[in-house]
């Protein structure tokens, strides 16, 4: 069991916050644990890039996102070290929340920041380690993130699975194959326009 305290700050914009961290073995594979905190995240140009490519330059170079709480459940199955499954809650609140909006003119998409933002998930991932014959992931979330009006946060998809399969090659080369699926999101606030589902492999 753990508690202290989180303090971050940039500029004029500071998140204090609590956290708590429980964790209990109900046998020797199997255990339990809960955290609450809350903490912010310092998004750059980088971060940009990374979640939208076509985002629009020139509009903000950085977002200071705070994540005002974050209460999560979850309970492991560990086997040896060749096996662990992981199933839980968790529920976030957000302000300042960073999203893209698509402008309707050249493609191009707007960051926007919201406050009261809220994400609801139910999660389940095994992760099983065959040691010489690779490594093998996979993770099953399903999200609702909506704003202070109960709509959908655009570009944020309901489901959301990955697989993944890494394998180390002589001369510790690592190779690694990874399929998602994404379904059910929208392109505007107001949930009249739904995306279709989407799988990308890399």
């Amino acid at each position: 069991f753990k508690v202290g305290a989180h303090l971050s700050s940039q500029g004029s914009n500071t998140l204090f916050s609590p956290f708590a961290y429980f964790t209990f073995d109900i046998q020797k594979q199997l255990s339990i644990f809960a955290s609450y905190s809350g903490e912010s995240d310092f998004l750059s140009i980088n971060d940009f890039i990374f979640r939208n490519r076509y985002y629009k330059v020139g509009q903000t170079e950085n977002v200071f996102q705070r994540k005002v709480s974050n209460l999560k459940g979850a309970i492991k199955y560990e086997y040896t070290k060749a096996l662990e499954i992981k199933a839980g809650l968790t529920f976030e609140k957000y302000n300042n929340y960073l999203y893209f909006e698509d402008n309707a003119v050249d493609a191009i998409f707007d960051i926007n920041t919201i406050d009261d933002v809220k994400r609801n998930a139910i999660f389940f991932n095994i992760e099983l380690d065959a040691n010489q014959y690779g490594k093998l992931f996979a993770n099953l979330e399903f999200q609702n993130v909506t704003n202070g009006d109960s709509k959908k946060i655009t570009y944020t998809p309901t489901f959301v699975t990955d697989i993944s399969y890494s394998y180390r090659f002589l001369y510790n080369l690592l190779g690694r194959v990874q399929l998602s699926y994404y379904g059910s999101s929208y392109a505007d606030l107001e949930n009249t326009v739904e995306l279709p589902n989407f799988v990308n492999i890399s």
